[in-house]
């Protein structure tokens, strides 16, 4: 029996005259001219459920309000998800969304102006959190969509045919292309099709091994602590201390942007959970902030040798910009609300505070875990096990070794439990059990 494969997937987005469909078409016959097998989903559609959706989406006899409608096309996207996608996946090289999540946030979400936070909270119920590996996002001036558009009169999509409707839904990929620049490449493709090389250059970006990186940019080292940043919460991470085995907390964040110039200075970073944390008050995954950064540098060993790196040292003059919406029996079953955590910001001594912290962040990790993402693996929001942190701090100093090597004056030690010569340079380590 052959080994059972997985597609590649990748959407396309547009608004209506931007020439998705035949850019589509002419991708997909280059695929199969290589070679490749490829499937071509559209939304809503697709399904029979999906076609009867598109079928009153497109009725004009049919009156619908704007959260009728948002609701129509989750679940058309929900049935075929479902019903479809994970099928095709498994029996083509290739699977192509013609629309997916980002078209209910750009139309519905910027243009018939919901709660974004809100859609995108759907739009991961929906799906399961499953995204494309590579979103490829159709830029077209006004004027030549409105021109492609008249071609066809017959075919326009009702909603582009409002010409300040159709700016807010093309602000709005912007903005999502700003947000995540990673996943969602902007290809201009105002020229004539015959006279552009944008199929070609799709295709070959396609068939190229393309991953996300996920490699802190250097970019970091351009910002200053005035610097005001945007980022995404993904998670909270719990690790202990080198020298005590205490738990320390710090806050996972994606897309770290430079609010100024909108350019993504690192995807990822990990900060230390302080008390200007506490002092924005309840954050959840999923939530926006923006503030300022104050770096740090460090030696990171790495391939048999240290290298340069910086991180970042504290959050500074931070607030919430974008939160999303905690849904009511979250609230109710875990007591959350907004606002300053009172409970973490008494406490005066360090420790005491990063033990609150440490049971805080196990409080909102759990509420998201089964109320806010419950379809999200345990990789992307971490639920704290704390037999692991237990068995994890082993290996490291108990708090009476600690106090043993204090009165000695001694705290660090070589792998062999020699206390280093000034002469010798070695990788310090911190006392480990069975070193006396």
């Amino acid at each position: 029996m052959g080994e059972q494969r997985n597609g590649r997937l990748f959407s396309f987005e547009g608004i209506d005259g931007s020439g998705k469909t035949t850019v589509i078409e002419r991708v997909k016959t280059q695929l199969e001219n290589k070679g490749f097998s490829v499937c071509v989903i559209r939304e809503p559609g697709t399904t029979p459920l999906g076609e009867k959706i598109r079928e009153i989406l497109k009725d004009d006899n049919t009156p619908k309000t704007k959260r009728a409608t948002m609701m129509l096309f989750l679940a058309s996207r929900a049935d075929m998800v479902e019903q479809t996608l994970s099928r095709v996946q498994t029996a083509y090289d290739y699977v192509i969304l013609d629309r997916f999540t980002d078209s209910t946030l750009a139309y519905q979400g910027f243009g018939d102006e919901h709660s974004v936070s809100l859609v995108q909270q759907f739009n991961a119920f929906c799906t399961n959190g499953l995204q494309p590996e590579q979103t490829f996002l159709l830029d077209v001036t006004p004027e030549v969509a409105k021109a492609r558009r008249n071609e066809r009169p017959k075919d326009v999509d009702p909603f582009d045919s409002n010409e300040a409707y159709a700016q807010r839904v093309m602000k709005g990929y912007h903005e999502l292309a700003r947000l995540y620049p990673e996943r969602i490449r902007v290809i201009d493709n105002s020229a004539p099709i015959e006279q552009s090389t944008v199929v070609s250059d799709i295709v070959r970006h396609m068939t190229s091994e393309h991953t996300v990186p996920s490699e802190n940019r250097s970019l970091l080292r351009t910002v200053d602590s005035e610097t005001t940043v945007r980022m995404t919460v993904e998670s909270f991470s719990q690790y202990p201390d080198r020298n005590t085995g205490n738990p320390r907390v710090t806050v996972f964040v994606k897309n770290v942007t430079n609010v100024e110039t909108g350019e993504v200075v690192t995807d990822h970073v990990y900060i230390p959970y302080t008390k200007e944390f506490a002092k924005i008050g309840n954050i959840v995954p999923g939530d926006i902030l923006e503030g300022n950064v104050v770096l740090k540098t460090y030696r990171k060993f790495e391939n048999g040798a240290f290298k340069n790196c910086v991180g970042v040292k504290r959050l500074r003059d931070g607030r919430i910009a974008q939160p999303i919406t905690v849904p009511a029996k979250a609230r109710m079953d875990f007591n959350f609300e907004r606002g300053p955590l009172k409970n973490l910001l008494r406490y005066d001594d360090y420790e005491e505070f990063m033990a609150a912290a440490s049971r805080h962040a196990n409080y909102i990790q759990r509420m998201a875990y089964e109320h806010i993402y419950p379809e999200r693996t345990q990789t992307k929001v971490k639920r704290f096990d704390k037999t692991k942190i237990n068995q994890h701090s082993e290996n490291y100093a108990t708090p009476e070794m600690v106090e043993r090597a204090k009165a000695k004056n001694v705290s660090k030690y070589n792998r062999t439990g020699v206390r280093p010569t000034p002469k010798t340079r070695v990788r310090h380590y911190t006392i480990r059990q069975g070193n006396k």
